[in-house]
């Protein structure tokens, strides 16, 4: 996501130096352009949104089977729930990608951060 918005970046500010009047297919490539950026947001958004939601709904189950193991229940079902923590304890943890950097809600804030970061540098190198 972050390359290929970078790029599109890139490509928006070198059209703008080539052309230097208006014109109406540099204005509908660099708005495409920005939009395809923005997609790639939402889509990022939405990934993490959706991860959030599963990481809700597996700490839920955890409170879920410490609750039930407070009542009376069989021993089977106490069981169950053991085994549910125990698994949950040991071999659960947030998504990673290729051990970098988490996917979480924090995670399209930071690339929104990186891009923005990213392209004034890029302008920097064009205007200054």
């Amino acid at each position: 996501m972050i390359s290929h918005g970078l790029e599109h970046v890139q490509i928006i500010i070198e059209l703008c130096q080539l052309n230097k009047s208006f014109s109406p297919l540099l204005s509908f490539n660099s708005v495409s352009m920005l939009l395809w950026i923005v997609k790639s947001v939402m889509i990022q958004i939405i990934l993490s949104v959706t991860y959030e939601q599963f990481y809700a709904a597996v700490e839920n189950v955890k409170d879920a089977c410490s609750v039930h193991l407070m009542s009376n229940c069989s021993g089977e079902e106490k069981r169950l729930c053991k085994n549910v923590k125990r698994l949950c304890r040991s071999s659960f943890d947030k998504i990673n990608a290729w051990g970098l950097f988490y996917v979480d809600s924090r995670l399209p804030l930071s690339l929104v951060g990186l891009l923005t970061n990213y392209t004034v540098v890029l302008l920097q190198f064009a205007f200054l």
